[in-house]
């Protein structure tokens, strides 16, 4: 029986395609009644983060 990683690799591509990423970026707006409250209403809107699984050359 196979694992949940290897039929989760499988099915985006194999462990080969992944090995080939070197990071991922993400749009996002968090909101909140709290930041609202704060102040601090669409601080986090429209924001667009990264992540580098290895070290950029």
């Amino acid at each position: 029986m196979k694992s949940l990683l290897e039929l989760a690799l499988e099915a985006h591509g194999g462990l080969t395609r992944w090995s080939q990423l070197k990071a991922v970026t993400a749009g996002l707006s968090v909101t909140c009644a709290l930041g609202q409250i704060k102040g601090h209403a669409g601080a986090l809107q429209q924001i667009r983060i990264a992540s580098f699984f290895r070290s950029v050359d």
